[in-house]
């Protein structure tokens, strides 16, 4: 599948850079060319160099966007896998097949592995960090600890949101395991690894932080939305506003500008907290929306950038839908397809959370809930259907146990 959209994109000319694909791009020739992490001349802290190394190794040994992308598929093949052994080692190997089988189909999956994104390079160090906790938490020794905290480390250097999953790992292994020596080292280890970046940044950055994402997306996005709702003006018109303030508040340097955004966005939002409250839970239910589109796009059935996610922040979801699909019958079909396995997937989170709910959760279902909560909730009015793919497969896993209880349920009334 992933293959054939791949395939598909290179004949249609499908959406396979997102606008974000361009400043990985800048960042990796900036790596390939003159081996600093710059962008327009200025050291970058708003993105960790993880991916863009990705691409600075393609570009070494001389491969371009295609080589890319064909790379990424690859990745996430890999994570199929790994969705498979996290799957056998909770519930069996009958599990770990089905969780695998829904995670080959998740159509946001396999459209972000299509797209020059860092999605699927972090999804598969998310998991794999994943993995290795709960191999830690059911029974495995100092070697889980270790690995576990150098690749959860590594996926904070592809994505700084990994940042907050670390600390959802650090809390489980506490209370869990209860052995406060195994937190600590785990800590110790993801801090050690980012460390370097930290110093990095205040050294040449004047910023004291891993990455400005954070507070940088707070100001662009959520005061943004919180501006527009209030004024009844379109997003965009804002964002410029917000941008041509801050360059005419003249600040020497990265670090200096980050600090002023986040005090920006902290005094829109402390002014209008019930507004910001209404667009980040808003923003946040595009997490859980099918992505089908992301699929279409990259296909080249449809054009994404339409400014359909300030339809749906401002109008609702119908409006959104009838703005992106502008009466084109054919892509409602196939995207009406996608949706239905979308639709069979969460049938089956449901079915677990629901029969969880009547249980004692086990540390590993804990870990696993506070991880896609999390990424559920960072997102806010940036949040897209995209960004669940981190977590993508860990909702595998979790529809495929709902399935096989629903089954099994069956075949015991059946039976009697």
């Amino acid at each position: 599948m992933r293959g054939g959209l791949l395939t598909t994109a290179a004949i249609n000319h499908g959406e396979v850079l997102a606008p974000d694909s361009y400043s990985y791009r800048q960042l990796a020739g900036s790596l390939h060319q003159r081996h600093e992490f710059s962008r327009d001349g200025e050291p970058e802290i708003f993105r960790t160099p993880g991916y863009p190394v990705f691409l600075a190794l393609i570009q070494w040994l001389h491969g371009g966007i295609w080589t890319a992308l064909t790379a990424q598929v690859l990745l996430d093949v890999g994570l199929v896998m790994i969705t498979f052994h996290l799957a056998a080692m909770l519930a069996g190997r009958e599990a770990g097949a089905l969780a695998a089988l829904i995670q080959a189909v998740t159509p946001v999956a396999i459209a972000s592995c299509c797209r020059m994104l860092s999605d699927s390079l972090y999804a598969l160090l998310l998991t794999g960090s994943v993995v290795l906790v709960v191999g830690h938490l059911r029974g495995g020794g100092w070697k889980h600890i270790i690995l576990s905290g150098v690749t959860m480390a590594a996926g904070c250097y592809v994505r700084p949101v990994g940042v907050a999953m670390a600390a959802m790992a650090g809390l489980v292994i506490l209370l869990s395991s209860r052995k406060f020596l195994h937190t600590m080292v785990f800590i110790a280890i993801v801090a050690m690894c980012l460390a370097p970046w930290v110093v990095r940044n205040a050294v040449i950055a004047d910023y004291r932080g891993f990455s400005s994402f954070a507070g940088d997306s707070l100001y662009r996005f959520s005061a943004a939305e919180v501006i527009a709702r209030e004024e009844n003006v379109d997003v965009q018109t804002v964002r410029g506003r917000l941008d041509r303030e801050v360059a005419a508040a003249n600040l020497p340097t990265p670090g200096a500008r980050s600090r002023y955004r986040m005090q920006r966005a902290a005094e829109i939002i402390r002014g209008n907290p019930g507004d910001y409250l209404i667009i980040h839970t808003r923003g946040d239910l595009a997490f859980w929306l099918p992505g089908a589109t992301d699929v279409l796009e990259v296909a080249g059935v449809t054009a994404g950038q339409k400014g359909t996610l300030s339809v749906l922040h401002q109008k609702g979801l119908m409006s959104a839908a009838k703005h992106y699909f502008a009466g084109s019958p054919w892509a409602v079909i196939a995207a009406g397809a996608l949706v239905s396995i979308f639709a069979v997937k969460m049938i089956g989170v449901a079915t677990c959370v629901l029969s969880r709910a009547r249980l004692k959760m086990s540390a590993a279902a804990w870990l696993m809930v506070l991880v896609v909560g999390t990424s559920a909730m960072a997102g806010g009015p940036a949040s897209t259907p995209r960004f669940r793919v981190p977590v993508a497969s860990l909702l595998s896993v979790a529809a495929a146990v709902g399935w096989l209880r629903l089954s099994r349920g069956r075949r015991r009334k059946q039976r009697c």
